[in-house]
């Protein structure tokens, strides 16, 4: 299994991967991200961690019996590329479903192309905007929602008697969603979104929205973009004397942060909404099982948020799969419909009970302190 995954990073070719025939008694799954350019990272974590889970259950004899197999496509976080990758393997039969699909404008594509309208081919747990993908009735997710996120940074907020922000936000349905969630939530406190800066997606290249937020009046900043542009952000701003608190949601990742702003500031004072518990909750059976899993490897992954939300992607369409009468595309989704109490994934539960596709609600807040240490 671990060979097909390096093979489909190495060649960042958008094709099934060579040699990844399923045999009778394997259980494939797909997993669509962008291996390569800005998101890179991130894929890699999340793939990471459904292998991590994979690869206990395999050793554990898999699924009754049957081994469990990734098949891992690099898209290059292009989303014509993601619907390509996605029609390929929608096209194989034996792929059950697909994991942790990466990206907002990525995921927004998909559904638009509506090559899951209708099917039985569950996109599972994507990381992605929740307004792009609820009108996908393939689509399960299990993340909180940014409105979510927004809630308990503007609580945050609201304590500490701030009521002027500046937003940076990158410029696609990613920023797009998560401005409308910080304007609503932040209307409910009494605060103000008094400045706004959108950086392009593709070039990532923060340096106007630096200028603009050391032009303006805000009290704090919220960023709403991924982890390498707000590493870059951070890095600029405390440079040219930026002072204000910088908050961000889960789309950035701080170990991440932290790793590319060495040297920079270590992304010290970055608050971050999480919808996945941090690596230090050990008192959480999940992150004990975590980290007792890399333990077990020869050669182990960071661990990472991303990390923990593809074990928790993988283990939870692990669970849904073993409640399937057979072991296809079909039993999948029907297990999903037909859930009658929620799944405890250890300390975190996801609920899709009653036809619900929106599983995940979990939101707290961690903050890098010094040296890069993570705290919450």
């Amino acid at each position: 299994m671990k060979n097909i995954v390096t093979a489909a990073v190495m060649s960042g070719l958008i094709a099934i991967l060579s040699g990844a025939h399923a045999a009778e008694n394997e259980l494939v799954f797909g997993h669509v991200a962008g291996h390569t350019g800005v998101q890179a990272v991130t894929a890699k974590g999340l793939r990471d961690g459904i292998l991590l889970y994979f690869d206990q259950v395999n050793a554990r004899g898999g699924v009754n019996g049957s081994k469990l197999v990734l098949e891992s496509i690099d898209d290059q976080y292009d989303p014509v590329k993601t619907v390509a990758a996605v029609k390929k393997l929608m096209a194989e039969p034996r792929v059950i479903a697909l994991l942790a699909t990466l990206g907002t404008e990525n995921n927004d594509a998909l559904v638009k192309s509506h090559v899951l309208d209708g099917s039985s081919f569950v996109n599972f747990g994507p990381r992605a905007a929740t307004n792009v993908l609820e009108p996908s009735l393939e689509t399960y997710r299990i993340r909180a929602s940014y409105r979510d996120e927004m809630r308990a940074i503007v609580s945050q907020l609201n304590v500490a008697g701030i009521k002027n922000l500046g937003l940076v936000l990158q410029g696609d349905g990613l920023g797009k969603e998560g401005e409308q969630a910080l304007v609503l939530e932040a209307a409910t406190a009494n605060i103000k979104v008094s400045t706004r800066h959108a950086y392009d997606r593709s070039a990532g290249d923060v340096t106007g929205a630096v200028t603009a937020m050391r032009a303006s009046n805000a009290d704090a900043i919220v960023f709403v973009g991924i982890s390498k542009a707000c590493a870059d952000f951070l890095a600029q701003y405390h440079k040219q004397g930026g002072a204000m608190p910088v908050y961000a949601i889960s789309v950035v990742d701080p170990n991440v942060v932290v790793r590319l702003s060495q040297g920079n500031g270590d992304g010290r004072g970055l608050i971050v909404a999480q919808t996945m518990p941090a690596p230090t909750r050990r008192a959480l059976p999940l992150i004990r099982e975590i980290h007792a899993a890399l333990a077990a490897t020869k050669t182990p992954p960071e661990m990472s948020y991303g990390l923990i939300e593809g074990f928790v992607v993988g283990k939870a369409a692990v669970e849904v799969l073993s409640r399937a009468t057979v072991k296809n595309r079909d039993g999948f989704r029907n297990a999903l419909k037909n859930l009658n109490k929620e799944i405890d994934l250890g300390g975190l539960a996801v609920n899709f009970t009653g036809g619900k596709r929106d599983g995940g609600n979990y939101v707290e807040l961690s903050v890098i302190g010094e040296g890069g240490r993570i705290r919450n």
